[in-house]
């Protein structure tokens, strides 16, 4: 009897190991859709300039100078993956 609770107990734990456990859901999210980013290694940066695909990954980056700026990004991924973005800022108080 104490074989067979040790038995039991042993699979128990080698199938609790096998479970990852939310370490990497929604990974599509970490997808790179700016060319700007992807030569950063994907990694998104802080900078005052002109690119208008850089507040999808830092929202705060936004800033007047992006007015009228458009970009637009397509990539194929692995096993037929393909995805696009689309990103344009526009000025709504121009008198500010």
């Amino acid at each position: 009897m104490k074989k067979k609770i040790s038995v039991l107990l042993y699979l128990c734990t080698i199938v609790s190991f096998a479970q990852v456990g939310g370490e990497h859901v929604y990974q599509f999210l970490n997808l790179v859709s700016s060319p700007r980013q992807a030569a950063l290694g994907g990694k998104a940066i802080t900078a005052y300039d002109y690119d208008v695909s850089q507040p999808l990954y830092n929202p705060a980056s936004n800033n007047v100078e992006m007015d009228n700026q458009l970009a637009v990004s397509y990539a194929s991924h692995l096993g037929a993956i393909n995805f696009g973005t689309a990103a344009y800022a526009y000025t709504w108080d121009r008198h500010v």
